[in-house]
């Protein structure tokens, strides 16, 4: 399963815990949750990172490419749950 797969079962598992109604379904979602988790995890381990590197012409390009790719950071440490930006 790829990794946007992953991150949609994550996201379904989620809302699937805040509707829990009872503490079983909710165990059962956070185990869920925690699986799918570590296959994120294991995914990344096998693929290795992926860097780049950017020349910018002035200040302000550099400002906004800085602005943009910190919001991208924030996006996917909200919903992939680590501290590692892709």
């Amino acid at each position: 399963m790829n990794e946007q797969k992953l991150i949609e079962k994550l996201r379904l598992i989620e809302a699937l815990f805040s509707g829990a109604t009872t503490k079983g379904e909710e165990v059962a979602a956070e185990l869920a949750r925690e699986r799918i988790l570590e296959r994120l995890r294991l995914m990344e381990r096998e693929e290795p990172l992926i860097e780049y590197r950017f020349t910018m012409a002035d200040m302000w390009t550099r400002k906004v490419f800085v602005a943009f790719s910190g919001a991208t950071a924030l996006i996917h440490t909200a919903i992939v749950g680590n501290d590692i930006p892709r």
